[in-house]
């Protein structure tokens, strides 16, 4: 890691220290097989440490996406629908699918806060569109459900810190937060996620069958 004139390597958990000042601090973070990672932490008194995480490489038809959040509400849940709903989606309930030979699978369903949660969609130029009519390949969308709406009548979107980062090849494609959806580009919400919502979504991208990707502006994505 590298925070304006002063680097640290990470021992073999990923850990390292580097003392900064109080105030706003720009980064690199880098290592063999990976994606660089830039970005800005800013560091005050009480500034107890970061956790901060990078991509493995990708092909070139492939595409990683990476949701943290923060303490409240605990649990956000990552989806992936695949075109037309020919298939069923990837989330907590079906960790994984093959549709038309594109695959996707999310590591893990987080209930207790930040993340990150992380589906990757390989194999996007070998997909197969024919099937009983339904199109398979026209895109696949990733949404982002606040589930701790179903129970927790006080942290919505706005507490959230929602963060969803896109992957493709070796390069970051886009960086989408929960707290400026309504400024463009960052995506939909179907409510502010607040008071027994169990239909709390935030609907944040889809890509298409060339690898376009465009940002949700209502809750399906078209």
């Amino acid at each position: 890691m590298v925070a304006g004139s002063v680097s640290a390597t990470s021992d073999g958990s990923g850990h390292y220290q580097i003392n900064l000042a109080a105030g706003q601090h720009s980064f690199t973070l880098s290592r063999d097989g990976f994606i660089m990672f830039e970005g800005t932490v800013t560091v005050s008194q009480n500034t107890g440490g970061y956790d901060l995480s990078m991509s493995p490489l990708l092909s070139h038809d492939s595409y990683r996406v990476v949701l943290t959040w923060g303490s409240s509400p605990r649990d956000l849940d990552s989806h992936l629908q695949f075109g037309g709903n020919a298939c069923p989606e990837v989330f907590y309930g079906r960790t994984s699918n093959n549709c038309g030979g594109v695959t996707a699978s999310l590591d893990v369903d987080d209930t207790s806060s930040y993340g990150p949660e992380t589906i990757t969609l390989s194999n996007l130029n070998s997909c197969s569109d024919s099937w009983w009519g339904a199109s398979r390949c026209s895109k696949w969308t990733y949404k982002v459900k606040n589930y701790s709406a179903n129970y927790d009548n006080n942290n919505g979107w706005a507490e959230s810190q929602g963060e969803v980062k896109l992957y493709n090849g070796d390069h970051l494609v886009a960086t989408y937060t929960v707290g400026n959806v309504g400024n463009g580009g960052h995506g939909h919400t179907t409510s502010n996620g607040n008071g027994r919502d169990s239909n709390a979504f935030w609907n944040v991208f889809s890509i298409d069958g060339s690898g376009n990707v465009a940002t949700c502006t209502n809750a399906n994505c078209d």
